[in-house]
């Protein structure tokens, strides 16, 4: 066992073991010590967005860059290059979920209106069915026709979120998260929206692509950062 590697959610200081922000679950000054003390092994703090980014990068063969998307009942991200996490300066290179979407829009839990957050988290779904994202995409399948307005706004949500990502990053789009597991379905109208918002005519299928890991990609990137470590060793 090389080490246990501990996905949450909030801004993580690698260096000090530490969460610096954790408004969505309140766990800000969370330090790694509050586990090691019950684990017999090395302890890391990552982020989960990180985590998910880190296990489809590495599985990977294809792409050495790309921007993963975690659209969950929060939306977070994570900035990949040359198959490595990127952190930035502020610990938040990969927050897009607090990009203004909709200026002076519905409230975000950071305090700010009108975040991404606000529009395209998988709870704007859900909320719909019970909290019961499967059984939204089964009345979306049925034809519900109130469910399919409520998809077509998303969708067209989402599109503005990825094509900002795109003008930004102009990487690989893996799309991934509680949203990830069932967007493959729908990514042709997916495609067509992005297409429409794109400056430069570019075809959104050549680079915006669903995650191929449903299962659990969370806690494989966590376990991950260790493997890599011990490889970068050897």
């Amino acid at each position: 066992v090389l080490g246990v590697g501990i996905a949450v959610s909030g801004l993580i200081d690698q260096k000090k073991g530490l969460v610096v922000y954790g408004r969505i679950i309140d766990n800000e000054g969370m330090s790694k010590e509050d586990f090691s003390k019950y684990v017999k092994y090395p302890t890391k703090l990552i982020h989960d967005s990180n985590a998910a980014g880190f296990c489809e990068i590495w599985m990977s063969t294809e792409h050495k860059n790309a921007y993963y998307v975690n659209i969950s009942n929060t939306i977070g991200g994570s900035v990949l290059i040359n198959n490595e996490v990127y952190l930035g300066d502020g610990l938040y290179s990969g927050e897009i979920g607090h990009l203004n979407l909709v200026p002076d829009g519905g409230v975000c839990y950071c305090g700010q209106k009108g975040c991404a957050d606000v529009y395209c988290n998988a709870e704007q779904l859900s909320d719909k069915t019970d909290g019961d994202l499967g059984l939204f995409f089964i009345h979306l399948k049925q034809g519900d026709e109130e469910v399919k307005v409520l998809w077509d706004r998303y969708l067209d949500h989402l599109a503005v979120l990825i094509n900002d990502i795109r003008m930004m990053f102009g990487c690989t789009i893996i799309l991934g998260g509680y949203i990830g597991i069932y967007i493959k379905d729908y990514m042709d109208d997916l495609y067509e929206r992005v297409n429409r918002k794109n400056s430069f005519f570019e075809d959104a299928s050549k680079y915006l692509v669903p995650c191929r890991h449903n299962v659990e990609v969370v806690a494989s990137g966590a376990a991950l950062y260790f493997v890599k470590d011990y490889l970068d060793e050897v």
